[in-house]
């Protein structure tokens, strides 16, 4: 081998062996670097670490969005006249959830009217101890109100305490109709009330019941101690519309007569053909069916309904920005505040996430009725862009106009 070929080998081998040799510190000097790195590296690398998990995360956000957009929307937008405004899938049935409670209300109205209170009668038999104060007897709660609650009850609880009873020793007696904080179980009622007699009326009033309590209905010789009356059916309305109460929406249901019954009544009274709805609960929980274009038939009956007792939407449904609620913080600006009346609808799972709008709204120009079905969706920004879309129609005639409303 000649002196140039045998330098260029050594040459190269001695390269080779030098680059091992200067990695190998440099391995050395970054698992040594956690230790005797400076400060303001350590910040650096910190701070690296941070941007890629605010990377990480913001490209999860965004995946997020993506697969929780609004997969289908169903939207029918019409003029007082009945001008179609806007039509986007009207004919398809959508999962309505809460905004089915519209059709609850009506049907409440069309069965009991706006002023209907309901009657909770309070009876007992047997002999009192007027010395004592012990009822050797039953005690019979009658009544069928949708949003009996404590303070009822202490009331109830007050009648028998005039009346001189401090101690039931027979048993108290509930009828099947009977529901304590809008529970769908008189016997759980019964023995709540039970409870609120001993405990609920405070120190100086309490009814011990030594009795078991049950479910049945009252003697003709039970004697009447008092009859309770519940507030009007048009502010119980105005409450669980406006907070959306599932519960109290199921009790109003079952007092008109339940699903069958506001079936019928949406085939019957309404017109909606029988197969293109389908109810499943009064509150709107579950896989209820309705498309835009009854669910707007559905809105302009209850709009007949309440002409008829010279009332408007405003009483009994949550007014946006005002009414606490459903609505209280949307609809906020000081333009468009009150412009909007309407009932809201949301399911997070079923459906794979369903927002619901329906009411009316006002603008400088004139009102406009408005369904807008959404779902296989995200919920917030289903949400987001109904607001959008009223406040586009809003300002494209003349901006919002509140309702003449007194909270």
């Amino acid at each position: 081998m000649s002196k140039n070929r045998k330098f260029t080998a050594l040459t190269l081998i001695f390269t080779l062996i030098a680059s091992t040799f200067l990695a190998a510190p440099l391995e050395v000097d970054a698992r040594q670097s956690k230790k005797s790195t400076s400060k303001k590296h350590r910040v650096h690398k910190k701070s690296s670490r941070k941007g890629a998990s605010k990377r990480k995360s913001k490209s999860k956000r965004k995946r997020a969005t993506r697969i929780r957009a609004p997969h289908q929307l169903g939207i029918l937008i019409q003029s007082e006249d009945g001008t179609v405004v806007q039509d986007k899938l009207s004919d398809k049935c959508f999962n309505p959830a809460s905004a089915i409670k519209l059709l609850t209300a009506y049907g409440a109205l069309k069965t009991f009217g706006p002023t209907h209170q309901f009657n909770t009668d309070l009876y007992m038999d047997g002999d009192l101890d007027a010395a004592n104060g012990i009822l050797q007897g039953n005690v019979y709660i009658q009544g069928n109100d949708p949003e009996f609650g404590k303070a009822d009850s202490v009331d109830l609880l007050k009648a028998l305490a005039d009346n001189g009873v401090k101690k039931i020793e027979g048993k108290l007696i509930v009828s099947n109709s009977f529901s304590l904080y809008c529970s769908n179980s008189a016997l759980y009622s019964g023995k709540g009330l039970s409870k609120i007699f001993r405990y609920g009326g405070g120190p100086d009033q309490s009814i011990i019941v030594v009795g078991p309590v049950e479910v049945g209905s009252a003697p003709q010789s039970a004697q009447l101690v008092t009859t309770h009356q519940s507030e009007e059916l048009r502010s119980t309305l105005k409450h669980m519309l406006s907070r959306s109460l599932n519960n109290a929406a199921e009790r109003i249901g079952s007092v008109i007569g339940g699903v069958p019954k506001l079936r019928k009544i949406a085939v019957e009274d309404i017109g909606i053909p029988e197969d293109s709805i389908t109810i499943t609960s009064a509150s709107g929980l579950g896989q209820n069916r309705i498309s835009p274009k009854h669910m707007m038939q559905v809105l302009k009956a209850l709009e007949t309904e309440l002409d008829r007792y010279n009332m408007d939407f405003q009483n009994i449904m949550p007014v946006a920005g005002i009414d606490n609620g459903t609505l209280e913080k949307r609809f906020t600006g000081e333009s468009e505040k009150g412009s909007v009346v309407a009932k809201t609808g949301t399911l997070t799972t079923t459906d794979g996430g369903v927002s619901a709008l329906v009411g009316v709204m006002r603008s400088q120009k004139e009102d406009l009725y408005f369904v807008i079905f959404g779902w296989h969706g995200g919920v917030h920004s289903m949400r987001k862009n109904q607001d959008v879309l009223i406040r586009q129609l809003q300002e494209a005639r003349g901006g919002p106009r509140a309702f003449d409303y007194n909270s």
